[in-house]
């Protein structure tokens, strides 16, 4: 019984995979519809020449691509390469209607492993199927934009982050650093503003939930708070807290109290 939950987001990533590929061929037919799209699909194809621009036209405005740039003799995008790096992956394989479809199944299967880790396996499969039944998802993974690679990406950080404030985690602690660092730079060099966000979100968050808090220092993790220790380091915004004396103790039910504990405390005990 306890491999169920792991079963059922298994399925519900392989749907997701199927579904979002129907939209992809059957709705948008394979094809970019939005200027954006025009501009990463040229951008990718540029990419599998290993250039990063190519010499303007001689009528630059008789040749003109949407978002394109011509900019001393030069054309590029004016796009970041994060997402048409990725993208121009697809297209070296011949499987470009396959890369969205593919992240949106990590990204359901990701969004599971995150909810499960902060609250329970059934909270997990709810969260994975609400994502599932999206309509905004679906359309937008059945895209080539950068959304849904930008939400895997976030995911990839925030279960390296759970990794990191874990003492009790199997993986290095610097591997999970390599990890959320890595998924965090690939992040600005596709959305720019959105990593900015990140850090940002949980800065405002943490000092929310810390004015909210219990006050004594000697409770590590009150009923509906977070802790002492969680609070001074929230309340700073510091990305990578240091880990105090001796390990976060856990709960009787094996859950940390780390600095992500600002999102356990929404959930209240358990």
């Amino acid at each position: 019984m306890k491999r169920l939950p792991h079963l059922i987001d298994l399925f519900l990533a392989l749907l997701t995979l199927v579904a979002v590929y129907q939209v992809t061929t059957r709705i948008y037919e394979g094809v970019p519809h939005i200027e954006d799209e025009v501009a990463y699909s040229w951008q990718a194809a540029l990419y599998t020449r290993n250039q990063l621009a190519i010499e303007s036209p001689p009528c630059p405005r008789c040749f003109l691509t949407p978002f394109v740039v011509d900019y001393n003799g030069l054309r590029f995008s004016k796009y970041p390469p994060g997402w048409p790096a990725v993208l121009s992956l697809g297209v070296r394989l011949n499987v470009r209607d396959w890369v969205n479809p593919l992240l949106a199944a990590l990204c359901v299967w990701l969004t599971y492993r995150l909810v499960s880790r902060l609250t329970r396996p059934v909270v997990g499969i709810l969260a994975a199927l609400l994502t599932l039944t999206s309509p905004f998802f679906l359309l937008n993974a059945g895209t080539l934009l950068s959304h849904i690679w930008s939400f895997f990406l976030t995911l990839a950080f925030l279960m390296a982050w759970l990794e990191i404030i874990n003492p009790q985690s199997t993986i290095s602690r610097w591997i999970s650093i390599l990890l959320g660092g890595f998924s965090l730079g690939l992040l600005a060099l596709t959305r720019q503003l959105t990593v900015n966000h990140i850090p940002l979100d949980q800065h405002l968050t943490g000092r929310f939930f810390a004015g909210v808090a219990g006050t004594h220092p000697s409770a590590h993790r009150s009923r509906g708070g977070i802790s002492f220790f969680d609070r001074r380091y929230l309340s700073t915004g510091q990305i990578f807290p240091r880990r105090p004396h001796g390990d976060i103790p856990y709960r009787n039910t094996g859950r940390f109290a780390g600095g992500f504990a600002f999102c356990l405390a929404v959930c209240g005990d358990r």
